[in-house]
């Protein structure tokens, strides 16, 4: 079970694809402290709380909107970051779908990192959480192990439905049993954007479609989840797109997985100018405690087209559970038909 620190301000809750991971600690750098168990003399920012700075971050909250921030960065990997603030802007969750680079390992270690109700001030938040945890034994690759790390970001809110900040996510793995390092894992400073989404996704307002050459756009679909979309340098094809999803298939442990893709066209003209479709699959495999050793097979259809400032669609998963032993079908499941939409 995932573990979950809580105090009168703030609760962070830290969850990974590949395995679970227990927060220790929350700290916060801008906004002062946000977890209880660190010491407060941590946050330097806390000192310089002045009452003029209580002043301007009660007038920069009268501008905040409230709502579901969206997007995420790049570096080797898509990073996805979603920021829902609560109706009295006072408080935020962050989500945050993050693949860890782990040379020995390989590259598919996907950590959720949930932040949740950490309070905001003048629009800024920021956290440091410490966890240490067993790996639990059905989790490909790193099973068994025990891993220590630190997760860290910051973010920004600004008065015109715009988020921004940086993230971090570093640990090792250690054999439980020589005590000897196994292996280290970063994902590096990530900067990262994000813009307030819409309550109803997959529409592009009216007018000609125009993909923007070179640019990304970010956005969410229907199951709160954040989308990156990055348009080629000529305007004429789809870079890359990646989303994270939930499944709840076995192999997904209960948390999301990553869908991305790679070169797709866009049609440039007549009737269908501005849309582009892509499908694929993939097969993951565990040993589920109840069902057995599995192989899921997963098969993914998106959709979508341009406006001229978005870009929206639709996209689904499905996918059969298969006993690698005997070949019988164990389970199926699928997403559904869900919308998507994201703005530049």
């Amino acid at each position: 079970m995932a573990r979950t620190v809580r105090d009168g301000m703030a609760t962070l809750t830290s969850e990974t694809a590949g395995w679970l991971a227990g927060a220790a600690a929350l700290v916060g750098i801008i906004a002062g402290l946000l977890g209880s168990n660190v010491d407060a003399n941590a946050s330097p920012a806390a000192d310089r709380y002045t009452p003029r700075a209580a002043h301007a971050a009660q007038r920069a909250k009268r501008h905040l909107r409230s709502g579901l921030y969206a997007g995420g960065g790049a570096n080797e990997f898509l990073q996805y970051v979603a920021v829902r603030v609560g109706s009295t802007r006072r408080r935020a969750t962050t989500t945050l779908t993050l693949t860890v680079d782990c040379p020995r390992f390989g590259s598919s270690l996907v950590d959720t990192l949930t932040v949740r109700r950490a309070r905001l001030r003048g629009g800024r938040l920021a956290f440091e959480a410490p966890y240490r945890e067993q790996v639990p034994l059905q989790v490909r690759q790193i099973g068994g192990l025990q891993r220590t790390g630190v997760a860290t970001g910051r973010l920004w809110i600004d008065r015109r439905g715009r988020a921004a900040g940086r993230i971090r996510n570093r640990f090792t793995l250690t054999d439980p049993e020589t005590k000897r390092t196994v292996g280290r894992c970063d994902t590096g400073a990530v900067p990262w954007t994000a813009r307030l989404m819409p309550r109803v996704l997959g529409r592009v307002e009216q007018g000609r479609p125009t993909p923007a050459k070179g640019a990304r756009y970010v956005g969410a679909t229907r199951q709160q989840r954040s989308l990156l979309l990055d348009v080629a340098r000529n305007g004429r094809a789809i870079q890359r797109i990646g989303m994270a999803f939930d499944s709840g298939c076995p192999s997904a442990l209960g948390r999301p997985l990553e869908l991305s893709a790679r070169r797709i066209r866009i049609v440039r003209r007549g009737a269908r100018r501005g849309r582009f479709a892509e499908s694929g699959g993939f097969i993951r495999t565990i040993t589920d405690p109840r069902l057995g050793p599995l192989r899921e097979r997963y098969a993914w259809r998106l959709t979508g087209r341009f406006g001229p400032r978005t870009v929206a669609g639709s996209w689904r998963v499905s996918a059969r559970a298969l006993r690698t032993d005997t070949g019988a079908e164990v389970t199926r499941c699928t997403t559904g038909r869900n919308r998507w939409r994201a703005v530049r």
